[in-house]
C-alpha cells in the first residue's frame, strides 16, 4: 500500500496539470452525485404529499353538497371533471407509473353528483347531461374494452345501474309533467307524493344506493 502511495505522489508531482485535471473531474462528479441526491430526495418528499386534483376536488364537492351548498358543489364537481381530463390529456408511462391513473370511475360519479345537485336546484336539462356524460363513462357494459380490473367491474356496474335508474325516473317525470299540461291539468312537482324522486336515496333500485361514496381504490 505504502508503495502504491508513493508511486501516485510520485505521478502527481510529474504530471501536475493530469493531476488538477482528474481531481477537478472528481469534484465535479461528487457535485452532480450531490445534487442528484438532493433532486431524488427532494421528489420523494413531493410526491410524499402529493394528492391527486381529481379526487381533492371531488371530496371538497360532497362536502358542499352535504352542507347543502349547491352552488358550490356543482363548481366543484366541474372542477373535478377538469381535473381528470387534464390528467387523462397529460398521462405517459411515467407519469401514470409515478402518479398513477386519473380515475374514470370517479370521472363517471362527479358528474352523477352534479345531476343530483342541478336536479336540486330545479335545473333539468343540464342534469340530464351531467347524467348521460356519467353514463358515457361509465356505460354499465363493455368494461373489458374500457381497461377496467376485474375487481372493478361489479362495483361500477352497480354504479351505472343506479345512475340509468334515476334517469329513467326523470324522463317519467318530465313525460308525465308534459302529458299533464297538454291535457290543461295543472303539473305536480316531481317530488310530490310517494313517487321516488330521482337522485334521492329511496330511488336507487334494490341493492344499490342513490349516492356516489367516492369509488375507487384511490379513495
Amino acid at each position: 500500500m505504502q508503495n502504491a502511495n508513493t508511486a501516485i505522489t510520485a505521478w502527481q508531482e510529474n504530471h501536475p496539470l493530469l493531476a488538477a485535471i482528474a481531481r477537478r473531474r472528481r469534484v465535479i462528479f461528487l457535485a452532480v452525485l450531490l445534487l442528484s441526491g438532493l433532486l431524488i430526495f427532494s421528489k420523494g418528499v413531493e410526491l410524499s404529499s402529493w394528492r391527486s386534483p381529481q379526487i381533492e376536488l371531488y371530496n371538497q364537492a360532497m362536502a358542499a353538497y352535504e352542507n347543502g351548498d349547491l352552488d358550490s358543489a356543482v363548481k366543484l364537481f366541474d372542477s373535478s371533471i377538469a381535473a381528470y381530463e387534464q390528467e387523462l390529456a397529460e398521462q405517459d408511462g411515467i407519469h401514470n407509473l409515478i402518479y398513477g391513473t386519473p380515475s374514470r370511475e370517479l370521472a363517471a360519479l362527479a358528474n352523477f353528483q352534479k345531476g343530483k345537485s342541478l336536479l336540486l336546484m330545479k335545473k333539468v336539462r343540464p342534469a340530464i347531461e351531467a347524467f348521460m356524460e356519467s353514463l358515457r363513462l361509465n356505460p354499465g357494459d363493455d368494461y373489458t374494452a374500457l381497461g377496467v380490473k376485474t375487481e372493478d367491474v361489479q362495483r361500477m356496474f352497480d354504479q351505472a345501474l343506479i345512475v340509468k335508474y334515476d334517469l329513467e325516473l326523470l324522463f317519467r317525470a318530465n313525460q308525465s309533467q308534459a302529458q299533464e299540461s297538454d291535457q290543461g291539468q295543472p303539473a305536480q312537482p316531481a317530488d310530490k307524493g310517494d313517487k321516488p324522486v330521482p337522485g334521492s336515496p329511496q330511488s336507487g333500485p334494490p341493492g344499490g344506493s342513490g349516492q356516489g361514496d367516492g369509488g375507487g381504490d384511490d379513495l
